[in-house]
Order: structure tokens, then sequence, then C-alpha cells
């Protein structure tokens, strides 16, 4: 026997079998798959190719855009909130058991089951990485069978060709792909067509399934219920979709129903209850803020579904009953709901009448609306109407909501233009569904066509020059502006420490000199030192703009080191992302203020006030004021002092107050010369929002390191300060680098509300709590309102007080225009012995001439906490 070799031969193939040697298989089954795969391909060939690329977009998209771009407004945007609920599983916390959501069953549990996959994939950069790629990737694949669904209704309804154009229009959309990238509602829109598409293909009890199953994913896919109930022709039909429907709902809520059925009612008695946000109910209710919900801390507690962000004051019942008969006149016609077109344009009816019906309306909500446009109106007309609906949408979302929250007519025009648009969508769909309406709608069309353009032309350019004014008198640059314009002169200089701080503040301040420090200002220090002091000669002030975001690496000390020879140091101060900094020499004072008052007041027998001047005696809220003064060291100082100024309200209250050390070409008054005239400057921010009447200006020089005044020797004067006359505060708009809060965030009686609050979050015993509430009045007020402001203990005992006229009592509620915003400063003296621990400030408003009570604690809001803590 021959030895084994450790290998074998190959099996033999018998011959009838061989790959050489086989016939291809023939029988009419596989040329039957063969031939109907072909004919497909061949059929969609040009729909499959733009599939492919939208495919690849999509997917791309997903992993290399940011929703916003620069717009910064961040990325992926409620990814971080569906993350953030499926995360308390890591305790044990599951979605519809331990606590309900705004969201559907279906899609909280989606969700839940992306997060824990996404845990076995390691993340890029952000720990969000691997959820959104897993969730969002099941919405791109439904956004993909949107683009499908699309194509394949209009097919069945106008042709290949118009389904072809339809699918193009689709695919060109940015709105769809934008909120993809931020949303999860493809999905439900997706079964939403899904469903409708089914029906027009003769499938009722699967599309009945795929309704079901999007209820309760997101309860819009059930708009096609009413819609398969009336197209049906036989009432068999009819009673088996609603049975298949009720079916999978149950089958779906069942388990939760089981387990925590409390959960599950709070979830659809949220979306019940909700009160109205972005629509023209929402407008006609005075509400400008977004959809706002429970805490998700809150929902573990089934009663929180019964929260509202605002109170209803729209009566929904007549407003529901008047829609219902609306739909009704379209449902109850007979109609033949062979046609698919018919069955398409009644969807698009409900569709639409719903959304002008909701109380609410979220960006996202576009998807749902968009195809129905497509598939209704797949023509230039639908085009218009799609562009002017998604223009509406991106002014509502991101840019109302990140840039014009204090615009409350970007709103106005974006909700306007939306509702618009839905109008002429539902009477497109009721034309369709009633001939009759059509030659009207022709008719109407030609006669508005022209008008309407020439007015969306100057819509868009009235618009547009608003809103770039809008944009451009917010933020922390526009502010230095406010602050620098009363107070320019001819030649100055204004240095920036980066070129990025430069491209914000050249737009504000165009007709300024500027000087910019160079990236490599370590290279080659000397020449640009040299550079700088040519600049700043012979100018007659100088403005340092220190950019805090950019950073400090030793730039901002040689500059301001550099630049405080030239003159007194008037400014220097934090904005929200700056500091800045004004050298004023003595040339500069002058041309500021021309004129100053003798004063010859001695302040601690060493420092002479001679003269004291003002740049202007009436100043608007939100800019400045010029301080001019001389002064005379009659002998060496041995410290070195501050200047304060106050700003008194008639009341004597300190409204806002100046601190700034006396320096002058650099030199503290330590390193003055006897006898030496110094020519000082400081500038005097008035708050925007500072009510609009008289203040005294109150002057005097302390020690900073012990905070004790210098008394007044000689001169007139106080024991340790200077009456410098009055100051006349005058209205203007209100502007604040960080915005405030789009609806108060307290409404008291008569139309006013606080909209935000600024104070510290600890204070010491016995010091002084410093606050800033912000009021507004939203309708013309009635009659004059006194206010209490109290600061209580956790057992509600009170340990400081105020009561006033909110801002100041010389200016009564009674001569606010509406919409002013009015800040209103208050000081609360904090006891030496209080406890330490958390305290509520709680504000309640009463009208004029009614004496304080012990009630004002019961029916105060609470605005803000604060912590007493030791002193270390």
């Amino acid at each position: 026997m021959p030895e084994a070799t450790g290998t074998s031969a190959p099996p033999k193939i018998p011959e009838e079998t061989s790959p050489q040697t086989r016939e291809p298989d023939s029988s009419p089954a596989r040329i039957s798959r063969r031939v109907s795969i072909h004919a497909l391909t061949q059929e969609h060939h040009d729909f499959l190719l733009l599939l492919l690329l939208f495919v690849a977009m999509r997917g791309m998209a997903l992993l290399f855009i940011d929703q916003n771009g620069p717009l910064g407004a961040g990325t992926a945007h409620d990814y971080w909130f569906y993350r953030s609920f499926a995360e308390l599983t890591l305790r044990g916390q599951y979605p519809f058991v331990d606590y309900w959501l705004e969201y559907q069953p279906v899609f909280a549990w989606l969700a839940v089951g992306a997060y824990k996959l996404s845990l076995l994939i390691p993340p890029v950069r952000s720990h969000l990485f691997s959820f959104y790629m897993l969730l969002g990737g099941l919405s791109m694949l439904a956004d993909v069978g949107n683009l499908t669904l699309v194509y394949l209704i209009c097919r069945r309804c106008y042709g290949v060709l118009v389904g072809q154009r339809a699918a193009m229009i689709y695919a060109l959309l940015l709105l769809p792909l934008y909120i993809t990238l931020g949303w999860y509602d493809s999905i439900p829109a997706f079964l939403l067509l899904a469903s409708l598409y089914l029906l027009l293909a003769g499938h009722p009890r699967l599309g009945a399934l795929v309704s079901g199953m999007g209820f309760m994913t997101k309860l819009l896919p059930a708009l096609l219920l009413p819609v398969a109930v009336r197209v049906l022709w036989r009432w068999r039909d009819r009673v088996v979709y609603v049975a298949v429907w009720t079916a999978t709902v149950a089958v779906i809520a069942a388990p939760f129903a089981l387990i925590n059925g409390a959960m599950l009612v709070a979830s659809f008695r949220a979306a019940l209850v909700r009160s109205s946000w972005e629509t023209i109910w929402a407008l006609l209710e005075s509400y400008y803020g977004v959809g706002v919900v429970a805490a998700l801390e809150d929902h573990f507690r089934p009663e929180s579904a019964a929260w509202q962000g605002h109170p209803s004051t729209m009566p929904w019942t007549w407003i529901t009953l008047a829609f219902v008969m609306l739909g009704g006149v379209v449902y109850l016609r007979r109609e033949d709901w062979r046609q698919p077109t018919k069955i398409v344009a009644l969807t698009a009816f409900t569709v639409g009448l719903f959304f002008l019906w909701s109380k609410g309306y979220s960006p996202q909500f576009a998807v749902y609306v968009l195809p129905f446009i497509i598939v209704l109106l797949p023509n230039l007309w639908g085009a218009v109407l799609i562009l002017l609906y998604s223009l509406s949408n991106f002014l509502t979302f991101p840019l109302y909501e990140l840039f014009f929250t204090e615009q409350s007519w970007v709103l106005w025009l974006a909700t306007l233009g939306r509702t618009l648009v839905l109008a002429i969508m539902t009477v497109e769909a009721a034309a369709v569904l009633h001939s009759p309406l059509q030659p009207l709608l022709r008719l109407a069309k030609a006669r508005l066509a022209r008008p309407a353009a020439v007015g969306l032309v100057l819509l868009f350019v009235v618009s547009g020059a608003g809103l770039y004014r809008a944009y451009s008198d917010q933020g922390d640059y526009y502010l230095l502006k406010r602050f620098v314009e009363p107070l320019s002169t001819t030649r100055q200089l204004i240095v920036v420490s980066s070129s990025e701080a430069f491209a914000f503040v050249h737009p504000q301040l165009p007709k300024a000199d500027y000087w910019i420090m160079p990236e490599d200002w370590d290279i080659g220090l000397d020449r640009k030192l040299e550079n700088l002091k040519r600049a700043a000669d012979g100018a007659s002030q100088i403005w340092l703009v220190l950019d805090g975001v950019r950073g400090d690496d030793g730039r901002f000390g040689l500059l301001q080191s550099t630049l405080q020879k030239y003159g007194a140091e008037a400014t220097n101060t934090w904005f929200d992302t700056f500091r800045l900094v004004n050298i004023v020499p003595p040339a500069g004072v002058a041309r500021t203020v021309p004129r100053q008052t003798a004063m010859n007041v001695l302040f601690g027998e060493q420092l002479e006030l001679q003269s004291v001047g003002l740049s202007a005696d009436s100043v608007a809220s939100g800019t400045a004021v010029r301080l001019a003064m001389q002064w005379k060291a009659d002998q060496p100082l041995d410290r070195n002092l501050s200047l304060f100024v106050h700003m008194l309200l008639p009341d004597g209250r300190i409204y806002s107050q100046l601190d700034l050390p006396l320096i002058n070409k650099g030199l503290p008054t330590s390193r003055w010369g006897a006898g030496e005239a110094v020519q000082g400057a400081a500038n005097l921010p008035v708050s925007s929002g500072a009510p609009p009447v008289e203040y005294r200006l109150v002057l005097g020089v302390y020690d900073p390191k012990s905070g004790q005044r210098l008394p007044i020797s000689s001169g007139q004067g106080g024991a340790d300060s200077i009456d410098l006359g009055t100051l006349k505060v005058t209205r203007a708009p209100f502007v604040r680098a960080k915005k405030l809060a789009v609806q108060p965030i307290v409404e008291f009686q008569d139309g006013l509300g606080i909209k935000g609050s600024e104070g510290p979050t600890e204070i010491r015993p016995g010091g002084v709590l410093q606050l800033s509430l912000f009021w507004q009045l939203s309708r013309a007020g009635r009659s004059d309102l006194i206010a209490s402001y109290q600061l209580v203990d956790e057992q509600g005992q009170v340990i400081a007080q105020q009561f006033g006229a909110p801002g100041s009592d010389a200016y009564p509620i009674s001569q606010w225009p509406v919409g002013e915003i009015v800040r209103d400063r208050r000081q609360l003296q904090i006891s030496p012995d209080t406890r330490p621990g958390l305290y509520r400030l709680l504000v309640a408003v009463r009208p004029a001439g009614n004496s304080p009570d012990a009630g004002a604690i019961a029916n105060g809001q609470e605005i803000l906490t604060v912590k007493v803590v030791n002193p270390r």
C-alpha cells in the first residue's frame, strides 16, 4: 500500500455537475427572477442612480458635517437629550417603567437599544459619537426611505417622469438633512409615508400595522387612520383596518401598561395639556418662547405631565370644534377614492389642517410637511412653497432661537410665513378633492402672482435689513460701541491684542485708527513696540481691547505697560469676552470735557481735587460719561489711592458705582511729585436698562488696602465725599451680552414680569447682597405697583428685606413703555450673625398705597438662591 502523504485528493466532482460542463439553470422560476430584477433596474434606473448618490451623501454628512456649521450652535441637537435618558439605564431606570417621556415607547426603547450597543463601540473625540452614529444612522436610513416613498407615491399618481422630478426635489432640499442631523423625526415621517404608500398599493392591513407602529413612535403617523377609514370602500375593510391598527398599538402598549400604566398615560396626557409654542396661537397668547417641557428629573412623577410652560388663554374647545367642522366638510364629501391623487390630496389636507390647528410647532416637524407639498405639487409652484417654508423654518431655528430672541417680530414673520404655506397646501389639497375650487384657485394665482412676487422681494429686503440691524446691535462688541462712541474723539487709536478680536471690533467702530498686535509679537519685539509708539504718539486717546477668548500669553501686560505712559487710565474693566482699557492724555481730556468747575477740596490733608467736569449733563442708558479731574499732591503720598464715584437714585440708594486706581502715565499716587498738577479721567458706565431719572453723582477717595475713605479736611463736601451735581439718564434700547429669557421667569399682575436676574451665588455674613433684577411690562400699566424683596431661610424666616417701586420710586410703572426692560439694582444687608445655609430671594408685588404685610412671603415668587458661607 502506498504511504500516506498527509494530504488527500480533492473530491471528485461528477462530470455532469462540474462547473466546466454544468448547463445553466434554465428553469422558468430562475429566468423569471433574472428578468424581473433586470426589468426593475431598467425601469427605475435614473432613480436608483439618484438614490445611490443620496445614500452616500447622507452617510458622509452624518460623519463629517456639524448641524449648525459656523453658527456655532453645536451639533446633534436633541441626540444629547436622547442619550441622557437612555443613560439612566446604568442606574437600572427604564422609560415607561420608572419614568415617562414626551416620546412614545417605540422610539424611547430604540434609543435605549442604540445606547446599549454604543457602549461596545469606542467613541471618537466625543462620548456621543457611537450613540449618534447608531441612532443617527437609523434616522438617515429613514430619510433614504422618505426619498424612495416620495418617488414611489408620485410615480403611482403622476407617472415616471414626475416621480423622478419629485425625488430630485426632495434630494436637493437641505432642510430634511438638517433635521436628520439633529432629531429623530425622519423615522416617524417614514412610517407615515410608508403607511400611505401601502394604502395606495392595495395593502391596507400592512399599512394599518405600520401606522400603528408609527403612532407608538410619535403620535403624528396616526393622521393616516382617518384617511384610511374614509377612502376604503367597504365597511369590512374599514373595520379590519381599525382593528389591525388598534391591535398593533395594544400589543406595543400592553407590557408598559401592565408594569406601570401611569407612566404610559402620562406621556399621552402631556401631549394633550401642553401649552402653545411657536405657532400663531402662541403668539396670540403673547408667548415668544420655544417648546419647553418638564425637567427630566421630574418625569419620575406621573403628575408632572400636567406641567405647562405658560397658562393657556385661547378657547381651545371652540377652536377644535371649528377645525373639526372644517375637516368634516371635506371628509363627508363623496369622491372616487380609487384615484390615488385623491387619497394623496386627502392625506395632505389632513396633515395641513392638523398643523394649522396644533398648539405647538418645532422645527423638526418640517419632515412631516415637506413630502406632502412635493407629492401634492411636484412643480414650480410647489418648489416656491417649499422654499418659503424652508426659509420660515430656518428663521425660527436656528436664527430666532440663537440670535433674535429679543426681537419678537422675527418670530411673527417666521410663524406667519409658515402658517401661510400650510394654509395654501391645505387649500390646494381641498381643490384636488373638490374640482369647482380649481378655476378659482387658478384665477387667484394669476391675479396675485405679480403683486405677491413684488411683495416678497420687498419683504426680503426690509426683513433682511432688520435682521442685520438686530444682529449687529447686540452682544459684547456692540456694548463696546455703545461705551466708546459718546467719548470718541478725532485721531483716537484702538489697539487690539489679536486679529481675531479686530474682526469683531472693526465693524462696530470702523472710523478709528487701529494697531493690531501681530501673532509673532515676541519676534523682533523692539521694532514692533516702536511701531506701536509711533501710532500712539499724538493720539487724542487710546482704547486697548484685550481679547479674553484668545487669552493672554504675555501680550496683555506688555501692551498696558507700554500705553499707560501716555495719560490717565480712565477705564480698566472686563466685558464678557474682553478687557477694555482707556488711556487719555491731557489733550484728550480737554477735548471731551472742555469745561471744569473749580473745587479745591483736600482729601486727607494730602491730595487736592482742584477741578472737576463732566463730558455731558445727559446720557443714554447703556453708554458712558467721562469725568475729568485735576489733582495735586500737596505733599508726597506714602500710599496708592483709588477713586470711587457713586450714581445715586433720587431716594439715595446707590444704583451703580465706579472704583478706579488713581494712575497717571503709569504712575500710582505714591509716585506723584509734590506740587505736581495731574490731569485725571474716569469713564462712568451707565447700565443698559437704568431707570430714566436724574441721578446724583458723589466722588470720594479711599485706600484700597484698608478700604478706609480719606476724610475731607478742607473745601466743600461731606465728611468723606463731594457732590458733583446731577446726571440725567435717558431711555435707550436694552442691550446685554448674555441674553435674557424669552419669557419672564416669573409673572405678576398687570403684565409685569421679571425676565432675569444677576447676583452672586455665595455671600458671607455681614456682607451686602448686590442684585440686579430685569423687569419688563408686557401691556400698558393701569396702576403703580410696589415690590417687596425678601431674603428668607429654609424655614421661611426673613433675614433681609426691602420695599419699593421696581427700578425707582421716581420712575413709576405707569410711565413705563410696553416692552421696556428696567434694570432694578438692590442691596440687601446680611446680618453678621446670619447662619450658613441656603437662602431664597422672594419677590411679591402689590398696588402702591397698600401697606406691606406678612402675606408678602406667602405670595412671593422665588427669583434666585444664594448660599451664605462661613468666612475662610
